[in-house]
């Protein structure tokens, strides 16, 4: 290649602008949403060793029916228990471990949380990840 073509092209790709849009403004790059993270040193690798304790933290001494009157009484991030597919949890314990931050689990917090729970997390196996959380079966009445 000659010397004047290698000059033209470095030349264009010091000078490249991003590609104009229809009506002559320039493209602007979109924000992507900033995940919320965890809190620190609340790791899911540090949550799988919590559970692989066997500390009880479902709050109970046993699991119990829990009608939804009662899970509505737990809708703080103190006292946080949400149902997914017919199964009470207490999730106190696990919400500062949350990948999406606690807020999304406090955001659910006191009701039959499983359609919100199969739309983001229904290849997750919450039986087995919130295990020593278990509250007991949610009923009717």
């Amino acid at each position: 290649m000659s010397s004047f073509l290698k000059s033209l092209f470095s030349k264009q790709e010091a000078t490249k602008e991003e590609p104009a849009r229809a009506g002559g403004e320039k493209q602007t790059k979109r924000k992507s949403k900033k995940k919320q993270k965890n809190d620190p040193g609340c790791t899911q690798e540090k949550w799988d060793a919590l559970v692989e304790s066997g500390e009880n933290l479902s709050g109970v001494a046993e699991p119990f029916k829990v009608t939804m009157e009662e899970l509505k009484k737990h809708n703080t991030k103190d006292d946080c228990w949400i149902a997914v597919r017919g199964k009470v949890y207490n999730v106190t314990a696990y919400a500062p471990y949350h990948p999406d931050g606690a807020k999304k689990i406090f955001k659910h917090s006191g009701i039959d949380a499983t359609k919100q729970y199969m739309k983001a997390h229904a290849d997750v196996n919450e039986e087995e990840m919130l295990r020593t959380c278990y509250v007991g079966p949610l009923v009717d009445s």
